[in-house]
């Protein structure tokens, strides 16, 4: 279990856990419970001994702003944003790129866990105001992202949302909040029986300087995939005219056959007489025979 990174808690009292919890200034936990959920078990022996030592970080009781960011669609761009959830108070912005705990009156995030952004980036100066440089995507897509419970975020959205009898046309972006109540969404149907207090953050003034426009993979693949499915459909055409016009060559060349075959051998000769024949034969020879004698006679 040591090595999986469970606690096993048959190997603790509550007065060890306390002791442990007294030696350190500055903990979040507000009970034994939070305490043994956050810590790291690891168990050294030398042969004849265990020892069984559960550690637990130290915490800088520092304030942020927990934020969910989210970038909208306009003109087919939408800003590139690396994080959906950051940390911001006045002095610094952290991106959360793993997860953190969170407590019922606070949230741990290991350092590991956190990116500092700098402050002219792209990011801060969009939810401080000011000057500053973005990266954009190009996408098309529709988003339906369920935020929280009871928050719905729509993205280049363009359809209808129900709530019980009543249907409204959405067209745009926007944030729904559910108030224990039921809604469908393009024949997805989604509830909320809780409160979460999540607010919208008012806007602030900013100015995007310089634009680029980063490569979306997603759209590259989907394109190179709409161009794989379009050379198939051309090949397979292709070969289907070539197996077309080959067949119609050949039917053409035995239907020339057929008719070539039929004049040769449709025309017949008119039968010979041979009793004519021979006739005409033998009359020929005895006069070749009297006109011999004749010529005989005639030198005698």
């Amino acid at each position: 279990m040591a090595k999986a990174g469970v606690v096993n808690s048959n190997l603790l009292n509550k007065e060890e856990i306390n002791q442990l919890i007294s030696e350190i200034e500055a903990l979040p936990y507000s009970n034994v419970i939070e305490a043994i959920e956050y810590s790291e078990p690891s168990i050294y022996t030398n042969g004849t001994l265990l020892l069984y030592v559960l550690s637990m970080p130290k915490v800088a009781q520092t304030r942020f702003n927990h934020l969910i960011t989210r970038s909208l669609l306009r003109d087919g761009h939408r800003v590139d944003l690396k994080y959906k959830t950051i940390l911001m108070n006045k002095q610094q912005t952290y991106g959360i790129k793993d997860s953190c705990l969170h407590l019922a009156t606070a949230m741990v995030c290991k350092q590991g866990s956190l990116d500092l952004l700098p402050e002219e980036g792209c990011l801060p100066r969009l939810l401080k105001g000011g000057q500053t440089s973005c990266r954009y995507l190009t996408c098309m897509e529709t988003t339906v992202e369920v935020l929280k419970e009871d928050t719905i975020f729509l993205d280049n959205f363009n359809s209808s949302v129900c709530s019980g009898k009543i249907s409204k046309h959405l067209s745009g972006s926007y944030i729904l909040q559910l108030k224990n109540e039921t809604i469908t969404i393009n024949n997805q149907t989604y509830w909320s029986t809780s409160s979460s207090g999540v607010q919208v953050l008012p806007s602030v003034l900013s100015t995007i300087t310089n634009k680029s426009l980063a490569v979306n993979l997603d759209l590259v693949h989907e394109m190179t995939s709409g161009n794989i499915r379009l050379l198939g459909y051309l090949k397979d055409k292709t070969n289907w005219f070539a197996t077309s016009e080959g067949l119609g060559l050949i039917l053409l060349m035995i239907l020339i056959f057929l008719i070539w075959r039929k004049l040769t051998t449709g025309a017949k000769l008119p039968e010979l007489n041979l009793s004519i024949l021979q006739q005409s034969s033998r009359n020929r020879l005895k006069k070749d025979a009297s006109q011999n004698v004749d010529l005989r006679d005639a030198n005698l």
